[in-house]
């Protein structure tokens, strides 16, 4: 059986920043195209709180100091 690769904590953090801002990408789009506006104003929400969460977090992680304590 092979061993998966490694991934540092770092890398981790961005493949979810990523994850999550793609996710908020979908909402934005699926706001977009809703009639409701109930609905709409929901989604744009998600949206909006997703890229910020995203954008916090890789702002964080790329702003880290490096090394081991």
């Amino acid at each position: 059986m092979r061993e998966r690769p490694f991934l540092s904590p770092r890398t981790k953090a961005l493949v979810v920043a990523g994850l999550a801002a793609a996710c908020g990408v979908v909402a934005g789009v699926v706001a977009h195209y809703q009639v409701d506006t109930l609905h709409r104003a929901g989604f744009a929400a998600v949206c909006v709180l997703l890229i910020y969460g995203a954008g916090s977090l890789s702002h964080a992680v790329l702003t880290a100091p490096q090394g081991r304590s």
